[in-house]
C-alpha cells in the first residue's frame, strides 16, 4: 500500500514521514535561533543610532575645524532592517514556533483523516 500523501499549502505533496522530518529540522533551527537570541545582548535600535552619532561627534571634535561636506548620519535602510530583526529575533522565533505548532496539528489531523478514509475504502462496505 502506498503511503498517504497530503498537499502542503496546495503546492507540495508530502508523506507523513517526510513532513515529520521537515518539522523536526524546523524545530531544531527554531531552538537554535531562540538560544542565539537569548544569548545576544539586548540593545535597541535607538541606542545603536545614539552610540553611532556620539562616536561621530567625538571624531568631529578631535579633527581640525575645516568645512567638510555634510555626511549622512543615519544608518542605511538595510542595516536598520537587520538591526530590527536582530532586536526582535526572540519574538519572531516565538511567533514562528506558534505558527509551526498550529500547522503541525492541522496537517497531522489531515493525515489521520486520509489514512482513516483509505482504511475504510480498503475494507469495503460491511454487508449484513
Amino acid at each position: 500500500m502506498e503511503p498517504v500523501r497530503v498537499k502542503l499549502y496546495g503546492l507540495v505533496s508530502v508523506t507523513k514521514r517526510g513532513y515529520v522530518t521537515q518539522q523536526v529540522i524546523a524545530l531544531a533551527l527554531l531552538v537554535f535561533l531562540l538560544a542565539l537570541s537569548l544569548a545576544a545582548p539586548e540593545a535597541s535600535m535607538r541606542s545603536r543610532e545614539e552610540k553611532l552619532a556620539n562616536t561621530r561627534e567625538a571624531i568631529k571634535r578631535m579633527q581640525p575645524s575645516h568645512p567638510e561636506p555634510a555626511r549622512d548620519t543615519e544608518l542605511p535602510a538595510w542595516k536598520s532592517v537587520l538591526y530590527w530583526l536582530v532586536d526582535n529575533l526572540r519574538w519572531i522565533v516565538l511567533i514562528a514556533f506558534t505558527w509551526f505548532a498550529v500547522e503541525t496539528v492541522v496537517v497531522l489531523r489531515r493525515f489521520a483523516q486520509k489514512s482513516a478514509l483509505r482504511r475504510a475504502q480498503s475494507t469495503g462496505p460491511i454487508s449484513s
